[in-house]
């Protein structure tokens, strides 16, 4: 990864500078993450008794709407 880094008067980094695909990469890393939470969530709540198990696509459906 190739980042070009911010800094303020003292030298201190206060923000990054990256290619636009380096982003959209990133953003589909967090995506990809914040989808096994969700799955991990249901689950949990399924094994402590508090949820129905449902399809893929609608937990990740409801998580896109929480």
């Amino acid at each position: 990864m190739e980042a070009r880094y911010l800094t303020n008067e003292d030298g201190a980094r206060v923000g990054v500078i990256l290619s636009v695909d380096e982003y959209e990469r990133l953003m589909e890393a967090v995506e990809d993450l914040e989808a096994i939470e969700a799955y991990d969530e249901d689950i949990a709540r399924f094994e402590r008794g508090e949820a129905n198990l449902i399809p893929w696509e609608e937990s990740k459906r409801r998580r896109r709407h929480a």
